[in-house]
């Protein structure tokens, strides 16, 4: 609960993971009234870094209300964490995508939607700033970036063993190449076959299957080349649209984080005042022996201990207890007259109506019913009266207590 004139101080503490974290957009803050939450108290006010500190943050909140309220606070900041990604071991370019090869493991930050950023490649086409991670292969210690053009020249691979074309629709034809360091042909990849032993396999066309095995590397490709059997190939290269860095660099992984209307907790709060002290606060205060600051609405001022009758809160307690005493008085009364005679007798009378005997006197005109007590007294009389359709009994005599 918030007093009028009460200091709020929110305090706001960034997440520091391993990397290095850096607020890219200060943190703000608003503060909402809960009774009125479409009118905030506080919009978008810009909260203070903490002396001495890199990711605490304040926002000092004096309480408007004149009576008791409740406030809930908002906030809003972003940051971005880098991780280094090692010196590559190899970068590679085909079809609009650049494949860098770093150490493992590789940092948590290298995720899919996470940036990247490197220098110190050559070719230069290598570096990158910024560059959205679409791809990543945790094992090989693979990431894929989108790069627009070839920033190398091509691979250029040496063909060796047997070639052959096959006659089909269309033909397909087969070679066999020497690996090169970091060498890298896939499914898709423009191939451009010269001077090779069988001038069949000559042109460019595009790689069908790739297969790397120990330091040789068999390729597939449609062909209009004029079908042959399996001939051996002493000369001849393949050239690879591929791209390759000749020097490799490095860089980092960077994620971006933006937290949006994030609500304050109450761990959060430290309270000003005297009306909300957290437990760890108020167990290594120093102060509350002799503290002598308090709100005058809440104190029991010392006339209070000296005449208390004077209070007007004790005033009221009193008429209300008197009021209670008056009443239990006059119910103390009533049962006991009741228990005195009354109650009792009517008691009696209603048990003795029910168990004794009646009689109806035959010798006297109109005959008279008696009800008798058991112990043979008679409670009431009663004169029946017979005409053509009924007998009525009118009352004669009746038992003292029924007058009360």
């Amino acid at each position: 609960m918030f007093y009028a004139g009460d200091i709020y101080n929110f305090i706001l503490v960034i997440p520091t993971p391993l990397g290095i974290v850096t607020v890219t957009s200060p943190p703000t803050i608003t503060v909402l009234d809960i009774l009125n939450p479409g009118s905030p108290i506080v919009t978008g006010a810009s909260m203070t870094l903490i002396t001495g500190t890199n990711f605490i943050y304040f926002y000092s909140f004096t309480a408007p209300a004149t009576t008791p309220r409740d406030y809930v606070a908002i906030y809003n900041y972003a940051t971005s964490e880098s991780e280094a990604t090692g010196t590559a071991t190899a970068a590679t370019w085909a079809n609009g995508f650049a494949t860098y090869t770093f150490p493992t493991p590789l940092p948590q930050t290298a995720k899919i939607g996470n940036v990247l950023t490197v220098t110190g490649f050559t070719p230069s086409g290598f570096n990158v700033t910024a560059a959205a991670i679409v791809a990543v292969n945790s094992q090989l210690g693979q990431v894929k970036v989108p790069l627009a053009s070839n920033p190398g020249s091509a691979e250029s691979f040496n063909l060796t063993g047997n070639a052959q074309i096959i006659a089909g629709i269309p033909n397909v034809g087969t070679v066999q190449v020497t690996q090169i360091t970091n060498g890298q042909i896939n499914s898709g990849d423009t191939i451009t076959i010269g001077s090779a032993t069988t001038s069949n396999l000559n042109g460019s066309w595009i790689a069908r299957t790739t297969q790397l095995d120990a330091s040789t590397w068999t390729v597939t490709f449609n062909t209009t080349g004029t079908a042959f059997s399996s001939a051996a190939q002493s000369a001849g290269t393949l050239s690879d649209s591929i791209g390759l860095a000749t020097i490799q660099g490095s860089g980092n992984f960077i994620a971006t984080n933006t937290v949006s209307n994030q609500i304050v907790s109450l761990t959060d709060q430290l309270h000003i005042g005297d009306s909300n002290i957290t437990g760890q606060v108020a167990l290594q205060a120093l102060v509350a022996l002799n503290s002598t600051v308090a709100k005058d609405a809440t104190v029991f001022k010392a006339s209070s201990y000296i005449a208390p009758g004077a209070d007007p809160t004790i005033q009221v307690m009193a008429t209300e207890l008197a009021t209670v005493f008056t009443n239990s008085a006059a119910a103390a009364t009533l049962l006991g007259t009741l228990s005195q005679g009354t109650l009792s007798g009517l008691i009696q009378d209603v048990y003795d109506y029910s168990f004794g005997s009646w009689n109806i006197d035959q010798t006297v005109n109109p005959p008279v019913l008696y009800i008798k007590r058991i112990n043979g007294s008679v409670i009431a009389s009663f004169e029946l009266v017979n005409n053509s359709s009924h007998t009525q009994r009118n009352i004669l005599t009746n038992p003292p207590e029924s007058n009360v």
